[in-house]
């Protein structure tokens, strides 16, 4: 198999696994508090979910690895990470009125 046969078949998988670091890269960095730079990055693995499946089909390099691969990455981008500024964001909004909220709570039940 020449080279050019194997960068087509393995292409789809590649971009596959650019969006799977860059999903992974974003969860971290939503964890280390920089959030915006999470968001775009969840926005650049948006564009490479589209590239794969484009090349996928355009290259005719449809597997079934590429189909769980692409899932796993999904998760992991679209799922993870979005969750992981989310919990950061609500981590922010309440820092200060956690407190308040236990006190107000108990209040309430007494």
């Amino acid at each position: 198999m020449s080279r050019i046969q194997l960068l087509r078949q393995h292409l789809p998988n590649l971009l596959t696994l650019c969006n799977l670091a860059l999903g992974f890269l974003s969860v971290i960095m939503a964890l280390e508090n920089h959030l915006r730079f999470a968001s775009w990055l969840i926005l650049l693995a948006a564009l490479l979910d589209f590239l794969d499946g484009f090349a996928a089909k355009l290259l005719e390099a449809i597997s079934e690895f590429g189909k769980q691969l692409d899932s796993l990455a999904d998760i992991i981008s679209f799922g993870m990470a979005p969750a992981a500024i989310a919990y950061k964001l609500m981590e922010y909004a309440l820092k200060n009125e956690l407190p308040f909220t236990g006190l107000s709570g108990a209040g309430l039940a007494a």
